[in-house]
């Protein structure tokens, strides 16, 4: 029974592999885009998305003032559906930026039905160009990210849109942000890159995405699942045969999870998303016509990555418990043999190269940065529970768990930020606290058989989950963090 969930695992883990050697090879192909220019700048209209989102909007708004792009060439639309302070905050923002010559709408609904693809949804009447740089409240747009994704989409035209790399301007505020940045430097640096270098789908982050606009006019119309709706964007236009490209020069930045219980919520909805992917466009992918059989196992290895944390678990509690009760009945079994040594810690191998290969691709490659590879596997251990959780409650057809993640801005709102949190999910909660449980217990079983491997494995987990649950006990009170931190141009210092 191990070995089958582990398969799902390994094929993942190889495939990783493949894509993190192509990766290597993906910007000496895509790096002479950065030295031309477009024969004819088209109009691009920059389409964000927001709800109650008063800390970061205005900044990412003032932005468009400082991109290298033809101001006459750009249509604003902010989608939002905001019931607190954001309103008014959107509105004389607005109103400064028509003073200053940029054509900017809002567009507004009654009620919030889908979300954010309904309000997307919504705002694409009052689109009137070509092309649509989908963005979130947090985006910030870079000097020449708009220009460069303009030159991409001109010089391969049978593209349909182009996912830039995406940065985050408070990176260094704490452990978790940089823990955080991190793994998606190892996303973006590995599968999107070496994906793109292949031609195989790979899914786009709806903030950082330039689009045809007749590509996303056909695509949207369809009853799309609202919580993970950038990859079910991606889904479609894979299996309608379109392709996009992945400019790992160019950024767009946002801002990172401060906190461990933030960044699992997150991944619970991502997660959950992916599993309802599967569940309702899994026939589609297999029946395309427009795909290759490449690209469907290509597809389908990307949206089962969460399956990783569902195997993660049953491999590691069946293993313990058929280890500890060989000890008890003195059968020859050993958990810590080379064997399952073998068995369980290969998948990890890509991760750790792909980690080191991110930090160097980003000029991160130090002793401080280096250590953060191990670390961001027992920290980002805590996001297995809800991510296990999710995927599977995503293919049993649960939809719903909307999260939105509460942004602090300039760093002075974290306080703020975390009035936003939801309240305790209690069945949620219930489950986090048994899987913890059952990790410490299962972790005294294997230091009494003498697996001191699985032993420090299952404590960690367990330490790192029940830190991230933030429980109201004083001894772990959070401390807040000296507010020493200020963005200039768009980075933190």
């Amino acid at each position: 029974m191990n070995v089958a969930f582990e398969i799902p695992v390994f094929a993942t883990a190889v495939y990783w592999i493949i894509l993190s050697l192509y990766s290597i090879r993906e910007n000496r192909r895509n790096d002479y885009l950065l030295k031309l220019k477009p024969k004819i700048i088209p109009g691009v209209t920059v389409l964000f998305a927001s709800y109650n989102e008063k800390y970061v909007i205005e900044n990412s708004l003032e932005a468009i003032m400082k991109i290298n792009y033809p101001k006459e060439k750009l249509q604003v639309i902010v989608a939002d559906d905001s019931s607190d302070e954001t309103t008014g905050i959107l509105d004389r923002k607005v109103h400064d930026l028509k003073e200053r010559g940029i054509d900017i709408t809002v567009s507004r609904r009654k009620d919030r039905e889908k979300f954010k693809i309904g309000a997307l949804k919504n705002a694409m009447k009052y689109v009137k160009n070509d092309l649509v740089m989908l963005l979130d409240a947090d985006s910030v747009l870079r000097e020449n990210t708009l220009m460069d994704g303009v030159v991409a989409l001109e010089k391969k035209p049978e593209a349909s849109f182009v996912q830039f790399r995406v940065g985050y301007y408070n990176r260094s505020y704490n452990f978790t942000t940089r823990l955080f940045a991190l793994s998606q430097d190892l996303m973006d640096t590995s599968i999107k890159k070496g994906s793109s270098f292949l031609g195989k789908p790979f899914s786009i982050q709806g903030g950082f995405t330039l689009i045809r606009t007749d590509v996303l006019k056909t695509i949207i119309v369809s009853d799309l699942e609202s919580i993970t709706e950038d990859t079910e964007l991606s889904v479609l236009m894979s299996v309608s045969g379109l392709k996009g490209l992945y400019l790992s020069y160019s950024k767009i930045l946002s801002e990172c999870p401060f906190d461990l219980e933030i960044w699992k919520k997150q991944s619970l909805r991502v997660s959950q998303g992916w599993g309802l992917i599967v569940r309702n466009h899994g026939k589609q992918i297999i029946k395309s016509k427009r795909m290759t059989l490449s690209e469907k196992a290509g597809l389908f290895l990307l949206l089962l990555l969460p399956f990783s944390n569902v195997s993660w678990i049953v491999v590691n509690i069946l293993s313990s418990v058929f280890t500890f009760w060989a000890f008890i009945l003195k059968i020859p079994f050993d958990l810590g043999g080379p064997f399952y040594t073998i068995f369980l810690t290969v998948p990890s191998i890509p991760f750790f190269i792909s980690g080191a290969y991110a930090l160097y691709f980003e000029g991160l490659f130090k002793p401080r940065d280096i250590i953060m590879i191990p670390a961001l596997s027992y920290i980002g251990a805590c996001t297995v529970v809800l991510g296990a959780y999710g995927f599977i409650s995503g293919l049993l057809g649960k939809s719903g768990y909307f999260y939105r993640t509460p942004k602090m801005g300039n760093g002075k709102n974290e306080s703020g930020a975390r009035e936003l949190f939801e309240r305790r999910d209690k069945p949620l909660f219930v489950f986090e606290i048994f899987v913890c449980a059952s990790s410490f217990i299962l972790s005294g079983m294997m230091f009494m058989s003498g697996n001191y491997i699985p032993t420090l494995t299952l404590l960690g987990f367990a330490l790192v989950t029940f830190k991230s649950l933030n429980l109201p006990i004083p001894v772990l009170g959070r401390k807040e963090l000296p507010h020493k931190y200020h963005v200039i141009n768009n980075e933190w210092e």
